[in-house]
């Protein structure tokens, strides 16, 4: 169904310009896609799609083939000036088109039960929404078994950690708002060894065997991984440096890390 939309006041407007913000994502259990790749990628992931929301001069420069496609999906849609889609994106250079999606969790059950090994990834405290999207992406990349954002981690849902995932998350089985007690209790009885990431770590990160299953800790970009996590770790890997240098970015040890694992087991 389309229908055309000329009021800012809109309801279903305001509705998007409330899950703009964290509270409402969570009341409403659902969050704002914006930009053709992402929208597209969360239609073609079987994403729950609540509704699209585009400009008609945007819908205007597709063809057929496209249009019959979203009709194809059964999705509410919305068509709206350039202008009044201005009023309501996110991004310096509206594309034209977002959605809005229900939010999807994976369960504990979900994320063990993808791999007789399963390589997770725990971020604790990552606060740079941009971090977060890119080493959602780069997991992602890697095929891991999923990942667990603890509380105090940066939103999944915000809109700058959207889009530095470039849609990974409908590819990647996420859990967020973890406890940190919660995790060292599922990993101790599946009989996964955490391993936490800190530079101050005395063991290189290449000795230890990334092949095997594991739980593999990242932590705060300033303050490192959590002390519960610390505490419980089988092993406090690290990245040698060389000369004055004495960390990387949160979401480049993160790559290096987890594609040590691909390199492992090449």
């Amino acid at each position: 169904m389309i229908s055309t939309i000329s009021s800012q006041n809109n309801p279903t407007l305001k509705m998007i310009r409330a899950l703009q913000k964290r509270k409402y994502r969570e009341i409403q259990s659902a969050f704002i896609i914006e930009g053709e790749r992402i929208v597209e990628e969360s239609l073609e992931q079987a994403g729950e799609v609540i509704l699209i929301l585009a400009t008609h001069s945007y819908v205007a420069g597709k063809d057929e083939d496209w249009y019959g496609w979203l009709q194809g999906k059964s999705i509410k849609t919305y068509l709206v000036s350039k202008r009044i889609f201005a009023g309501i994106s996110q991004t310096e250079n509206p594309q034209g088109i977002l959605a809005v999606v229900k939010k999807q969790e994976s369960s504990w059950e979900k994320i063990l039960g993808l791999s007789p090994e399963p390589f997770l990834l725990i971020i604790d405290g990552i606060q740079d929404p941009g971090n977060l999207g890119t080493i959602l992406r780069t997991a992602a990349s890697a095929g891991i078994s999923g990942a667990l954002l603890t509380k105090g981690t940066v939103d999944l849902y915000n809109e700058k950690v959207l889009r530095a995932t470039m849609g990974s998350i409908f590819h990647l089985p996420i859990r967020q708002n973890v406890d940190p007690q919660e995790v060292v209790d599922v990993c101790s009885g599946e009989q996964l060894p955490l391993v936490v990431a800190d530079p101050r770590g005395a063991q290189p990160y290449f000795h230890w065997d990334f092949t095997s299953r594991m739980a593999l800790v990242i932590g705060n970009e300033s303050t490192g991984p959590g002390e519960t996590l610390r505490r419980a770790a089988r092993e406090v890997i690290a990245i040698p440096m060389q000369g004055h240098v004495e960390s990387l970015n949160a979401a480049v040890a993160a790559g290096i890390l987890i594609f040590e694992r691909v390199r492992q087991s090449s």
